[in-house]
């Protein structure tokens, strides 16, 4: 893989490695830039999807999989949130930019989904994880929120949904801490 077809993906463009070109730091690598990474190199080189999954002992190409049909799934058909309490459309702002994969410019981040609630008028930011929300999901969510309260909300209040294969204590803890964080199982949603 190279550089530039790093830089062709969108899902890259904020990620402060990519845009020092690797030099001479120490960058962390989210879950999210790590899947899209796997991802890149699994559909460049065949090969490299034995070698992951030897490594991490998961199917680490199909949870990514999962987790990019899920969020296709839901851009094209939020109405299975309903079931839920949301009545949301996806967010597209005053440039076109839809609410999918929305770059939190500034931020160095990309919301999963960011959308409206039309019925209780508030933005909703939607995380997806192919695994168990933990710690830095909620610290994730939560700063996802933040940045959409001051750039897009006008100050109004925000709320986070993340949906995930469950969650650990660290992050059920985190949720007693926040009524505006809340959580749904892709069990739930009929994802397997």
């Amino acid at each position: 893989m190279t550089i530039e077809d790093l830089r062709q993906d969108p899902r890259l463009q904020e990620w402060g490695a990519l845009g020092a070109c690797f030099r001479r730091r120490v960058f962390s690598v989210d879950d999210d830039i790590w899947n899209c990474l796997n991802h890149l190199a699994a559909a460049k080189n065949r090969g490299y999807r034995t070698v992951i999954e030897k490594a991490q002992q998961v199917r680490l190409v199909e949870a990514i999989d999962v987790e990019s049909r899920l969020e296709e799934t839901l851009a094209s058909d939020l109405g299975r949130l309903r079931a839920f309490g949301h009545a949301l459309s996806l967010f597209v702002d005053a440039a076109g930019k839809t609410g999918r994969q929305y770059v939190c410019t500034g931020h160095g981040g990309r919301i999963d989904l960011l959308c409206y609630d039309s019925r209780r008028r508030r933005f909703v930011v939607i995380e997806l994880k192919n695994v168990r929300a933990g710690r830095t999901t909620f610290g994730q969510i939560a700063s996802y929120m933040g940045w959409v309260e001051e750039r897009i909300a006008g100050g109004k209040p925000v709320v986070g949904l993340v949906i995930s294969r469950g969650f650990d204590v660290d992050f059920q803890s985190a949720l007693k801490t926040s009524s505006r964080i809340s959580h749904i199982d892709i069990a739930d949603l009929g994802f397997s």
